[in-house]
């Protein structure tokens, strides 16, 4: 059975000035408190913070942040830890405008239809831009603190909308994050948090039953529970967003509401996590943070939730964090998912020649890099952790641009040990993945290629495999069968003659 460990933290407020003078003091009492953390739920996959990292949103704030994620990674690592880091924004963390903004202005009349409608269906427009400003400070951390540490993903529509995936022993979980503070553009909020059902189509690309019919389960994060809504929020976020089981799990920011799992009308279920302020201010009630097992069987998926409070000894008068007796146990059915067939074997010529390659390197750490950054723990044995990343780079679960980025980064520890192979490992890993004939049949009447063809070619002027597009018949005989596409320009809706998006792959540096 696979299990999932989580750290959910929420409201860090860094840069309060009411917890200015105590805040070297409360980090360290809950970095020293996760070794009990991580004797309850450890070792974890991923550390999520559901909004509000800031007290205000300011580039220095974020500095902030990012001190505090490093000292919680180097926690993490000597706990045997080695997650993934997932955010969104929240209120708090944006840098608030001049209220007399021409732009702040128009959106004040938020409530009017048109004006709703014109923010969603126009990128270009001035108040869609001011949104995008304001988080700006978020997007450099996450740029720079964040997504280093955490999973290749699907950008959206706006700051702190994303979406990835996580694999584990088979099994493919789904994460979706929604930024649901983008209207908050004052200092008192005038009007319900919002969220709209364009924000998941974007980073669903753009069919979310189509996406979710990958995962095994997914996750939902954002900051404000759908109770924080307007009520048309509310209605497009229980009939589109998270309809009953479409999510195992919504995670979301400080709240007074417990965890729970819902079920109404004799629909299917939806559970509820919200998390606690860890520092936050002196307005919440109670500080602290949870930690969640996630038990994926056959028939049922399983949540453990354990709650660590910050509380104050009044015998001793200091504060430390305490177990909340009660720990939430709760299981939902698991929805049979990930339809999409399993792939088959790795071709053997090109698996045998990238295990070639790879036996150039006799230290396990720069391949151990790489099979993480991929998702998956290394093995022990260097033959085995040779093999195991082989058949990851030319078999990911995902067939997509991002799949292709995710390669390039993973394999930069690779660079200097095998200096001028290191170009061909690239060429090899790259460009090759397997997909369902359907995909090779839709291929061919693009082109207008006979599918009966040994080799398709698009832009075959360009060599660079940024600018080429192959399909080579396998098995052809066999139904159904697979076909082995070279994929630079095999991307979500390419079958439908959609412009081409940007397609360049992450600069490379090769060793001289």
């Amino acid at each position: 059975m696979t299990s999932f460990g989580l750290l959910h933290l929420s409201d860090l407020h860094l840069g309060n000035p009411e917890r200015e003078a105590y805040a070297a003091q409360d980090q360290e009492r809950f970095l020293q408190d996760l070794q009990k953390a991580h004797e309850l739920a450890g070792p974890f996959d991923l550390v999520v913070i559901s909004g509000d990292l800031t007290d205000s949103g300011t580039p220095e704030q974020f500095t902030q942040v990012e001190d505090f994620v490093q000292k919680l990674w180097d926690r993490l690592g000597e706990l045997g830890s080695q997650p993934k880091l997932l955010t969104v924004p929240g209120d708090r963390d944006v840098q608030l405008p001049s209220d007399t903004d021409i732009e702040v202005l128009a959106l004040e009349g938020w409530q009017n239809t048109r004006i709703s409608e014109v923010f969603w269906s126009d990128a270009t427009h001035a108040s869609r831009k001011k949104v995008t400003e304001v988080f700006g400070p978020y997007q450099s951390w996450s740029a720079t603190g964040e997504q280093p540490r955490g999973l290749a993903r699907t950008e959206g529509l706006l700051p702190g909308d994303w979406s990835a995936f996580l694999n584990k022993d088979g099994v493919q979980l789904g994460l979706v994050g929604l930024n649901t503070s983008f209207l908050h553009l004052w200092a008192e909020q005038r009007f319900p948090m919002e969220v709209d059902p364009r924000q998941l189509n974007k980073v669903c690309n753009p069919d979310p039953p189509a996406w979710l019919a990958k995962q095994d389960l997914a996750l939902l994060i954002t900051h404000d529970p759908q109770s924080g809504l307007s009520e048309r929020a509310q209605r497009a976020y229980k009939e589109f967003i998270y309809p009953p089981d479409q999510f195992a799990l919504h995670l979301f920011g400080r709240s007074n509401e417990p965890p729970k799992l819902e079920k109404l009308g004799g629909a299917g279920s939806r559970c509820y996590l919200p998390g606690l302020s860890l520092f936050g201010r002196e307005s919440a009630s109670r500080f602290g943070y949870r930690v969640v097992r996630i038990e994926v069987a056959p028939e049922e998926v399983r949540f453990r939730v354990h709650t660590r409070i910050a509380e104050k000894n009044q015998n001793a008068g200091h504060t430390r964090f305490v177990p909340e007796l009660e720990v939430w146990k709760e299981s939902i059915r698991r929805v049979p998912r990930n339809a999409a067939p399993v792939l088959p074997a790795a071709p053997a010529p090109i698996l045998d020649e990238v295990l070639k390659i790879l036996a150039c390197i006799d230290k396990p750490e720069p391949l151990c890099q790489a099979l993480q950054a991929l998702g998956q723990a290394p093995p022990t044995q260097l033959e085995a952790l040779r093999r195991a990343l082989a058949v990851k780079l030319i078999q990911p679960q995902e067939v997509s641009l991002a799949s292709i980025r995710e390669a390039v980064q993973a394999l930069t520890p690779l660079q200097r040990p095998l200096k001028e192979q290191f170009l061909r490992l690239l060429e090899l890993v790259t460009p090759f993945r397997w997909v369902p004939a359907q995909a090779a049949q839709m291929l061919s009447d693009v082109t207008q290629r006979a599918l009966e063809q040994r080799a398709v070619g698009l832009n075959a002027e360009d060599p660079g495999f940024t600018g080429r597009m192959y399909a080579c018949r396998a098995n052809p005989g066999d139904t159904p069968h697979w076909d082995l596409i070279l994929l630079s320009k095999l991307y979500e809706g390419s079958f439908r003659g959609d412009p081409a998006p940007d397609l360049r792959v992450p600069e490379v540096s090769l060793p001289s």
